[in-house]
């Protein structure tokens, strides 16, 4: 199996689907600035094949095949704001009910509880 369909197999529809959003938001800034995708190819020093993978959503894509297009783009300053600490709700969480102390721990959502057995 390649590493295209074992990335498809561990990611669920739902990351799937917002992996094709991505991929037709890149599609729309090229269009949207008058490039083909040969010129968006050049400009990543890719193949317009990449570029084709990259706008349809492909998971085996690589994060800087991503980068370079965001670049190539000038879109490059959006990757500052995923994952970014300042608004990592469960970190922030589990930070508050370390310094609140234990005693007056609330009960924990599944996603922090995951994270909380996990850390």
């Amino acid at each position: 199996m390649t590493k295209n369909s074992m990335a498809k197999l561990s990611l669920s529809p739902n990351y799937l689907r917002v992996l094709k959003e991505l991929g037709e938001r890149i599609h729309f800034a090229r269009k949207r600035r008058g490039m083909t995708l040969s010129d968006l190819a050049a400009r990543m020093m890719s193949s317009s094949r990449t570029v084709q993978r990259l706008e349809k959503g492909d998971p085996g894509i690589s994060l800087g095949v991503l980068m370079a297009a965001l670049m190539s783009l000038g879109l490059e300053r959006d990757i500052e704001k995923l994952a970014a600490v300042e608004t990592d709700a469960i970190a922030v969480a589990h930070d508050r009910r370390r310094l609140l102390g234990r005693k007056r721990r609330r009960a924990l959502t599944p996603e922090e509880a995951f994270f909380d057995e996990a850390g």
